[in-house]
């Protein structure tokens, strides 16, 4: 798999992970991360996946329960980013 191949694999994944929880997902298409949000909570109970660094935020003040969601998607997402990395196989030089 190529880098971007394996970013979308991993995209895909959270994606599935975040929705068994609840959450809606949202994606502005400009700087490269999706918003998991549930339909009944406001934005400082939103969770951001940045797509470049393969992890999930929230803001400091949001619910506990957030947070743990939060720290939950790291936690089962690090296995799968694991995985999809060890997949990689670079291009080689011809010469």
């Amino acid at each position: 798999m190529n880098k971007k191949e394996i970013k979308n694999a991993i995209t895909r994944e959270v994606c599935a992970y975040v929705k068994s929880l609840g959450y809606e997902i949202e994606d502005d298409g400009f700087h490269g991360s999706l918003t998991f949000q549930k339909k009944e909570d406001g934005i400082d109970e939103s969770i951001e996946w940045n797509r470049t660094y393969q992890e999930a935020v929230c803001y400091n003040w949001a619910s506990r329960k957030t947070q743990i969601d939060c720290i939950s998607i790291d936690a089962h997402m690090k296995p799968i980013i694991e995985h999809y990395n060890n997949q990689y196989t670079p291009k080689r030089a011809t010469a």
